[in-house]
């Protein structure tokens, strides 16, 4: 479990930090969306190795991630593993979720 959350670690270090796997500016199909697709399935497989004590806070980490102009195939992955973390800790959900929500502008 301890190596399961170090990959976690490292992989949402790299989404999260990486220049080239944070930007929003990429052409579809390319080898970046490729690379940003693959990174967002593997952050989905080793969020379950995310230890209880630790959801808040990578919860907290990916919650402005929703607001990027990525297209769907990279967002639906980036809200899968988002969901998921909600879904151990569903207190989140009024914590941070709803708040976000409320504030969201429905004329775009």
């Amino acid at each position: 479990a301890k190596a399961g959350f170090r990959i976690w670690k490292d992989l949402l270090d790299y989404a999260l930090n990486d220049p080239a796997m944070s930007t929003d500016v990429f052409k579809i199909g390319s080898e970046l969306h490729r690379q940003k697709i693959r990174l967002w399935q593997a952050l989905c497989v080793t969020a379950v190795f995310v230890p209880s004590d630790g959801v808040a806070a990578a919860a907290r980490q990916l919650l402005p991630r929703l607001n990027n102009n990525v297209p769907p195939a990279v967002k639906q992955y980036t809200e899968s593993v988002l969901a998921g973390l909600m879904l151990r800790e569903p207190a989140l959900v009024e914590e941070l979720l709803l708040p976000a929500l409320e504030g969201h502008d429905r004329s775009h």
